[in-house]
């Protein structure tokens, strides 16, 4: 039976994919048995508009007043993300609509977003594998990060978008052509970004910028 050097191995285009998959999963299981729920008011927002989805196909905003929180079971302010809140559902209908459900959706969306910051550092810099992968270990670690993917708040499923923008920015760039298919490209970021939150539309300007 041939064993293959660890050297070798290393040098296989997904090795440090699995090693990040592999850290990233040892974190799960960390954080998941040692930090309890501590829901707030946003992540009540975001579940109560996951759950009526998941239930009722009901796509609409919910009042947080103790009527609410008797009906509902999670209440919600008046603001509204729809994008997020149908991300959430998709996992809870599978899985089942609790707020650990909605935990494991943001875990699945730190993952994304560290994988994809390892190929953004790979376009950078081709020939530095090891500092694409500290890139990405240095995202999930980040201090204060944990407590965001360990909740049901937007921040991990905006980083993936606009790590996914980024990518995206930067393969057309190095390309040094834009065709029909990059706006196209472009404008289904954009849509989504905005739809996600209009406050990430600001990606644009800095890249327009870049370009510039």
């Amino acid at each position: 039976m041939n064993i293959m050097p660890l050297k070798q191995v290393s040098r296989h285009p997904y090795f440090f994919v699995g090693i990040i998959v592999l850290v990233w999963l040892a974190s799960y299981i960390l954080v998941h048995y040692t930090v309890g729920e501590f829901l707030n008011w946003d992540e009540i927002e975001h579940l109560s508009v996951a759950r009526g989805i998941v239930r009722d196909f009901d796509f609409s905003a919910r009042d947080y007043t103790i009527m609410g929180i008797i009906k509902q079971g999670y209440p919600a302010h008046l603001s509204y993300y729809p994008v997020f809140a149908t991300y959430l559902a998709s996992f809870m209908a599978i899985l089942g609509d609790t707020a650990e459900v909605a935990y494991f959706a943001n875990w699945i969306a730190a993952l994304a977003t560290s994988i994809l910051i390892y190929l953004i550092s790979l376009r950078l810099i081709p020939q530095s594998r090891a500092f694409a992968f500290i890139t990405a270990l240095a995202f999930l670690f980040f201090p204060g990060n944990w407590m965001h993917i360990q909740s049901a708040l937007m921040e991990q499923a905006g980083a993936f978008l606009i790590a996914l923008a980024a990518l995206v920015f930067i393969q057309e760039y190095m390309r040094g052509r834009f065709t029909a298919w990059t706006i196209l490209k472009f404008s289904l970021l954009l849509a989504v970004l905005w739809f996600f939150k209009t406050l990430l539309v600001g990606f644009f300007f800095g890249a327009a910028a870049f370009f510039k």
